[in-house]
């Protein structure tokens, strides 16, 4: 495969950086190991979420696959300079979800049948929606970076559980203007459409990353500073990117509660706004 044939050589080559395209088609390859992987996986664990054993084992073959085809071989993979930032939120990320489902998948091994998994789902699966939400952005940051130079790579999809998207070429932004960085203001800027690019009222050039968020509540009653979720939108803006998060509004919860959008998503929305974070109930 192309590469191990890479690898080889970089162990081999001297202090020379892989240029853009060599370092998102190891990439690529990557995702493709995964891809291919998993399907191998699906058919040796067939009871994999009928029961808590075989689901447990599922999903520690699915993280190990993960850490040796991506997670690993990315700590070791050379990485050009304009993409080290991007590379390092993606390896981040990619760790941070992989920690989140063993935490998961070791409580699923002490279950006596699927059944009692009902209130562990609903503790882990509000982490886990947001780790992977943060994997993904991260992912579509690299996706965006090699559309915006013409590298024609596939980074993630359906086969692998992981959407990175892909943004048109003529509406990509170089490498070279860090668009969440760019917009770092109080009050949070207007965004306008002009000449078929979305700019702020400054006249700078604005790409969208966003995050979704399942569960707004969460975030709202955060323990990390029980003050209306600042940590994490820190966490999203600022380490991760994020410039946009949706925030969906379940008719369940504002029919259930007349105080919710008081309670959970003005404020949410209040503190992402004094972080430049674009928050969009939906």
């Amino acid at each position: 495969m192309a590469l191990v044939a890479a690898s080889a050589a970089a162990a081999c080559g001297g202090d020379d950086k892989p240029s853009a395209p060599e370092y998102f088609q190891q990439l690529e390859a990557m995702f493709e190991d995964v891809s291919e992987g998993l399907a191998v996986l699906e058919t040796q664990f067939p009871e994999a979420f009928q029961e808590p054993v075989p689901t447990a084992n599922f999903l520690r073959a699915t993280i190990a696959l993960w850490r040796e085809a991506l997670t690993n071989k990315l700590r070791d993979l050379d990485t050009p300079a304009e993409i080290q930032e991007p590379h390092d939120r993606f390896l981040t990320a990619g760790t941070a979800f992989e920690d989140e489902l063993v935490q998961f998948t070791d409580r699923i091994a002490d279950l006596e049948s699927m059944s009692e998994g009902e209130q562990l789902f609903a503790t882990f699966q509000p982490r886990l929606d947001i780790a992977k939400a943060l994997f993904e952005s991260a992912c579509q940051t690299l996706q965006t970076a090699a559309d915006a130079s013409g590298i024609n790579v596939r980074l993630g999809g359906q086969d692998v559980g992981l959407d990175c998207g892909s943004q048109p070429k003529e509406s990509s932004v170089p490498l070279e203007t860090p668009a969440p960085l760019a917009i770092r203001r109080t009050p949070p800027p207007q965004l306008l459409i002009v000449g078929g690019q979305i700019q702020n009222s400054y006249g700078e050039r604005v790409v969208l990353r966003g995050v979704a968020i399942d569960q707004p509540f969460l975030l709202a009653n955060s323990p990390t500073l029980g003050h209306f979720a600042a940590e994490d939108y820190h966490v999203l803006a600022d380490d991760w990117g994020a410039n946009i998060i949706r925030v969906p509004v379940y008719p369940r919860s504002w029919t259930g509660d007349p105080l919710y959008m008081d309670k959970y998503l003005d404020p949410l929305v209040q503190w992402g706004g004094e972080r430049s974070l674009i928050s969009v109930p939906t």
